[in-house]
């Protein structure tokens, strides 16, 4: 998932595609994952943030088109990658 100028004048990707979410997986197989967060919405309505692991690594096994997210010496994550929501969050380290 590289920088390009090309990328920066097409016009927004749709997120929830799910070619899309097989591309953003295969872009992200392999890197090292410093914390593993969960997102669900709260009584509330408003979103919580659950810390579910941490370091680790996310693995994108493409003929299954399964997504694996091990951390903390577990898999803390299995699912489909075309049905699952997942991004990037910076860090400065």
């Amino acid at each position: 998932m590289g920088f390009s100028i090309r990328n920066l004048f097409r016009g927004r990707k749709d997120e929830n595609a799910p070619g899309f979410r097989r591309r953003m997986a295969k872009g992200l197989n392999g890197r090292r994952i410093r914390f593993v967060m969960e997102r669900t919405e709260g009584a509330d309505g408003q979103m919580e943030s659950t810390v579910i692991g941490h370091e680790g690594a996310l693995v994108y096994k493409e003929a299954e088109d399964e997504i694996l997210i091990c951390a903390s010496e577990d898999v803390v994550f299995r699912g489909k990658a075309a049905e699952t929501a997942f991004s990037e969050l910076l860090s400065m380290k």
